[in-house]
């Protein structure tokens, strides 16, 4: 817990620091929300009926300079359900930070803290970027940070180097049942362009120590990765990634063999006017973000954002994914649990004016899995609905930073909105290739 908040800590002090120099803009949001869940487990345990309503108030800083784009965000959630015990205060710190360091080197840095139980971890982000995985139980309240950097270096113009390292930290609070789990990976990789192709090689390393209470075993383990990549622009909104290579699991506790398995991503971006639509399959074995144990897992996703309506301002955010894995316990193999996830989650956004939006959503998770040897069944059904208004200081959009590479080779998918002019308006941030670019839309307002 400390190393982790530490480091997070020091890159929040260190990216405002260097950001002193630059003109903040403020802005204030507050977002009253209020619906109705339903989660129903394995008998004997009863079906839960909840009446929600919240109160959200958020701080948002930015700032634009012609070489670095950076924003911090905090969220208080005041939350009140008619379920007894599950009313909670929750906070969250997020900082995202984009530098251009030369004219051939970026760096992309950003951390996140929360306060929270994962009920509310669910809805903090949009519909449209919301993931299947396996989740614990929906009442647990934990304390979570993470950090994540990479950098992206031309050696050539048509040679590029990526590096990228994360960490993070998990912990539950009383009365959770308690966990502790800490994550960290690396990876670089090296990539040669051509007008519409990327063909290179990646290598990753992951390590993962989780810690339970008595008769279960803390889990501490290892991860590599190689994997071959090709990416291909096939047409001006057409993008495609394929990789595929092995991973090989090593626990650092016990005597027990290595585990080996297949490792492949195939993705598909569309980009239409202001309509993103993303398509992705992944399959291979990795550490759950959420319990830090070992997944073995074949999962697809879908993701989309689009308007319905440019002249109302009426928007359409959505995520579907299904997962079907396994925990796999690398000390006894016979203790593995297979499960099934499924995650629908729409929302519907009319930005009334650029000061007011109204938005609704919809979210369903089925996880569907066996009664392992310890007696534990993951099994649930819940689903969310949810109706609000967001009142902000600013228009929306005006302060996006981007947290990722651009998966298209002409980097064209990256697009941010700077400075304080709006949501079209503002500094350009340049660099080669022109990959930031300000003519994303006005976004709407984020459950």
């Amino acid at each position: 817990m400390v190393r982790a908040s530490a480091v997070a800590m020091c890159a929040a002090l260190l990216t405002l620091a260097g950001s002193a120099e630059a003109e903040p803009t403020l802005t204030e949001r507050l977002r009253l929300q209020g619906g109705y869940f339903t989660e129903a487990r394995p008998a004997p345990q009863p079906r839960i009926d909840s009446l929600y309503v919240a109160a959200i108030p958020e701080l948002a800083l930015f700032w634009a300079r012609p070489s670095s784009l950076v924003s911090v965000t905090y969220q208080l959630t005041g939350a009140l359900n008619s379920l007894g015990g599950a009313s909670e205060l929750a906070n969250r710190l997020v900082l995202a930070s984009l530098w251009e360091l030369s004219a051939r080197t970026t760096l992309l840095l950003s951390a996140e803290a929360a306060q929270t139980s994962f009920s509310n971890l669910l809805i903090a982000r949009p519909a449209a970027a919301s993931n299947v995985a396996l989740f614990p139980s929906v009442a647990n309240r934990v304390l979570t940070t993470r950090v994540v950097q990479g950098i992206n270096h031309e050696l050539t113009p048509r040679l590029r180097l990526e590096q990228g390292a994360d960490a993070g930290y998990l912990t539950s609070i009383a009365p959770s049942p308690p966990i502790e789990t800490f994550l960290a990976n690396v990876n670089v990789g090296l990539e040669r362009i051509w007008r519409n192709d990327g063909v290179g090689v990646e290598l990753r390393a992951g390590y993962v120590n989780t810690k339970v209470p008595p008769p279960a075993p803390t889990q501490e383990f290892i991860t590599l990765t190689g994997a071959p990549r090709w990416r291909h622009d096939w047409t001006n909104s057409l993008s495609t990634t394929v990789s595929a290579g092995a991973s090989v699991v090593f626990a650092t506790t016990g005597n027990t063999d290595p585990l080996l398995a297949p490792f492949g991503r195939a993705s598909a971006l569309y980009l239409w006017e202001d309509t993103t639509f993303g398509l992705n399959y992944s399959v291979g074995v990795a550490a759950s973000p959420l319990t830090g144990q070992v997944i073995r897992s074949d999962q697809v996703t879908a993701n989309v954002f689009t308007p319905i309506s440019q002249h109302e301002r009426v928007f359409l955010g959505a995520s579907a994914g299904f997962l079907r894995a396994s925990v796999v316990d690398l000390v006894n193999r016979a203790n593995s649990q297979d499960f099934d996830a499924l995650l629908t989650d729409v929302d519907l956004t009319w930005q009334a004016s650029g000061l007011v939006g109204v938005f609704a959503r919809y979210q369903f998770i089925a996880q569907l899995g066996e009664v392992n040897v310890a007696g534990v069944n993951p099994s649930f059904l819940r689903d969310f609905f949810l109706v609000g208004v967001q009142l902000s200081s600013r228009p929306a959009g005006g302060d996006l930073v981007p947290t990722r590479f651009p998966q298209r080779v002409d980097g064209g998918d990256t697009r941010i909105s700077g400075g304080a002019g709006g949501a079209t308006g503002g500094s350009t941030l340049g660099g080669p290739a022109g990959r930031w670019v300000t003519t994303t839309p006005a976004r709407p307002p984020a459950q």
